[in-house]
């Protein structure tokens, strides 16, 4: 169920949490510093194109997980455009290492559900990313977890969710995490995967390196994505994002790389 906070107290930016982990305080620190994160002002309703192409499919979905979901207005927005998701039938956990991201996620789910206005910067986004009027959420549960990706898809019985969606998290698994990664995915998947990777396909740069305060972004080829998880699924549709050298806003993690999206389909 969605957390009873109170407006005010979910719309207030928390105070960073203590972590030991220097890769969660980085995260933490972005999503306390005020305002939008670079990553934030990447058009949200970019997962609700290809979760419409799942549906597209004849995908039946009831349940999902999104991991790495941040302030989880990516999944939000991806609901309150598709009426299929939008519904007492629908739930969608989203997970992310960052404890300030899932309390200001919470927040935000919970305004949404109350039909209440979104607090800013954050309204403005979501309100030019969602199409249908009006937008009230009616989903069963929305609901956002603080946890270790790894350890919380370990916990999860066979094939648990009809979809889940990894944007831009993936990229950031050391390669030799990739296989253990991919098992735990397909364990917990039963219809579709939807990856968005930086790509080396369409890129005019090699290797994009440390490019956020000692976090690695790794670029994956289409061969990559086939060899990591080609055991458990057949990828039977995919998109680019072309890269964007210049962007207007530049973004503190170096160059807007060329991205690609797989939709991948649970053998």
């Amino acid at each position: 169920m969605l957390r009873d906070l109170d407006l005010a107290e979910a719309s207030a930016a928390p105070a960073a949490p203590a972590v030991t982990d220097d890769t969660v305080a980085v995260w933490n620190a972005f999503y306390t510093a005020g305002g939008l994160t670079d990553w934030e002002l990447l058009p949200p309703k970019d997962l609700s194109a290809a979760v419409a192409l799942v549906l597209s499919r004849g995908a039946r979905l009831r349940s999902a997980a999104e991991i790495g979901c941040g302030r989880g207005m990516r999944s939000l927005v991806a609901i309150l455009n598709n009426p299929t998701l939008n519904d007492a039938t629908f739930s969608l956990v989203g997970i992310d290492h960052s404890s300030a991201a899932v309390y200001a996620a919470g927040g935000l789910a919970f305004a949404a559900a109350r039909g209440a206005p979104l607090p800013e910067p954050f309204g403005a986004l979501v309100d030019t990313a969602v199409a249908i009027r009006p937008r009230p959420l009616l989903c069963a549960d929305l609901r956002f977890e603080h946890a270790d990706l790894f350890n919380w898809l370990s916990g999860h019985s066979e094939r648990a969710f009809d979809l889940i969606v990894d944007w831009m998290c993936f990229h950031e698994v050391p390669p030799n995490m990739r296989g253990r990664y991919a098992d735990l995915v397909a364990r917990c998947c039963g219809q579709y995967f939807i990856v968005n990777t930086f790509s080396k396909e369409g890129s005019s740069v090699d290797d994009l390196g440390v490019v956020a305060d000692g976090i690695i972004k790794y670029q994956l080829s289409q061969e990559d994505i086939s060899d990591i998880f080609g055991e458990y699924f057949d990828i039977v549709e995919y998109y680019d994002v072309p890269e964007d050298l210049l962007p207007e806003v530049a973004p503190r993690d170096g160059i807007v790389a060329a991205k690609r999206t797989y939709i991948l389909k649970r053998l």
